[in-house]
């Protein structure tokens, strides 16, 4: 009696193992992506906090971090656009100085894996999920508008949460 496997049996199991990895791989770069998002939004709705604040003192928003009673953890740098983790954006109010443009009344958290400098950002986002303030003609209202396709997958996946 011979032991061992035979070659269609051994492909049977490779085979098996390809479909597997075919379906877990995605699903696990999602939930990834999903981490690194929830970091950076977590970022973004301080910073929020912070604006609100500057708001009901000041009576408008300013869009230079010195400026704001904010003190981000973790791995963002910036002023008037931060850089988090080499993944993610945020455009603190589209400008500097005091805001007077209400486009110039929201937030912006731009998927921009591997774009080395704001400007790059622009052409290589994934997905731009936006932030209104308090004050501004959308109070409270987030979108999130996928650019690729891999963006607009996760703007569905977090849709449905």
């Amino acid at each position: 009696m011979k032991q061992g496997f035979t070659l269609i049996e051994l492909l049977v199991v490779v085979l098996i193992i390809g479909i597997l990895t075919s379906i877990a791989v995605p699903q696990y770069e999602k939930a990834v992506m999903r981490a690194r998002f929830s970091g950076a939004l977590q970022v973004a709705e301080s910073l929020k906090k912070a604006h609100e604040i500057y708001f009901l003192a000041n009576n408008h928003y300013i869009a230079n971090t010195d400026n704001l009673d904010y003190d981000f953890h973790g791995s963002c740098t910036g002023t008037d656009v931060l850089k988090c983790d080499n993944y993610f954006y945020i455009d603190n109010l589209s400008g500097t100085g005091v805001v007077t443009d209400p486009n110039a009344w929201k937030m912006a958290v731009y998927s921009c894996p591997g774009a080395a400098t704001w400007s790059a950002c622009g052409t290589q986002a994934d997905f731009i999920y936006t932030i209104w303030l308090d004050n501004s003609p959308h109070p409270n209202l987030r979108e999130c508008n996928g650019i690729t396709q891999k963006g607009k997958d996760f703007c569905l996946m977090i849709a449905e949460q």
